[in-house]
């Protein structure tokens, strides 16, 4: 079903805008919020195992995450720092884990609003600033984002400020970060 879905949102007639968090966005967007959250699951496993659609795809998650925390563990030693972020975003070889953690990231994208997202993401983003502040921002911001997968992110559930606040100031922001790099 999931990958008919995305055969469908790629075809040559596929459509120009999609939902996401509740959000209508262009389809492309839809890919790099996909991206975005596949690799905040991978930093963060297994905060996301209760949402494995079986406990045998967890298990398969179980290896491929424990793979790459060993290269991000790896590649901190290494001189390149800014290489281990890569560890996390670099897209999965096995075409059994790649389903696995698309299924679990396609769920918060499908929901209908920020708030219903949020119970999946925020706990992930509060692990990812607890294992590695620095190399989450970039898990918690990804280059490309939609608005309001950037809003749930982003929200801070003990801050002050409310998510129409925080869409507000990502909104603004954003139109300013669309034309700079994300490289």
């Amino acid at each position: 079903m999931l990958q008919r879905k995305f055969l469908s949102f790629l075809s040559p007639d596929g459509p120009e805008q999609v939902s996401s968090v509740g959000w209508i966005i262009p389809t492309a967007q839809y890919f790099q919020d996909l991206r975005g959250v596949v690799a905040l699951i991978f930093m963060t496993w297994p905060q996301a195992r209760p949402h494995a659609a079986t406990p045998e795809l967890a298990r398969v998650i179980d290896d491929e995450a424990t793979r790459r925390h060993g290269l991000f563990h790896r590649r901190g030693a290494e001189a390149r720092k800014n290489l281990r972020s890569t560890a996390y975003t670099d897209p999965p070889d096995d075409p059994v884990v790649t389903g696995a953690v698309l299924e679990i990231a396609d769920r918060p994208l499908r929901s209908p609003d920020e708030d219903a997202a949020a119970e999946l993401l925020v706990p992930l983003v509060e692990e990812a600033k607890r294992i590695h502040q620095p190399i989450s921002y970039p898990l918690r911001s990804p280059c490309g984002a939609s608005i309001p997968l950037l809003v749930v992110l982003a929200y801070h559930p003990r801050g002050s400020r409310s998510r129409r606040d925080h869409i507000q100031r990502i909104a603004e922001g954003h139109s300013i970060r669309a034309t700079s790099s994300c490289d």
